[in-house]
């Protein structure tokens, strides 16, 4: 289990390394085929992405509500990526 480090939040490059976020050629962030499930799902209550918001995806996914959402989910990403810790068993 894995507890969430307040205020960390995802950076840019772990959108595309480790969610599988892709860009179109409007330079527009959609999910793909390799997104995770809860992904999609979070990000279906999000504005979708469009020329004058490009990034509206990829900035719901910078936020502290998403890295709880990871630390949920994949415990083990969340702490290799730096939103958790490792609970310790005593």
């Amino acid at each position: 289990m894995a507890t969430y480090i307040k205020k960390a939040t995802l950076e840019f490059p772990n959108l595309w390394a480790d969610f599988g976020m892709s860009k179109d050629n409007g330079d527009r962030w959609y999910p793909s085929q390799d997104t995770q499930k809860y992904v999609v799902e979070f990000l279906e209550g999000h504005r979708a992405p469009s020329r004058r918001w490009p990034n509206s995806y990829a900035t719901a996914m910078l936020t502290q509500k998403f890295a709880k959402l990871v630390v949920e989910h994949e415990p083990e990403l969340a702490v290799k990526l730096g939103l958790a810790v490792e609970e310790v068993e005593a």
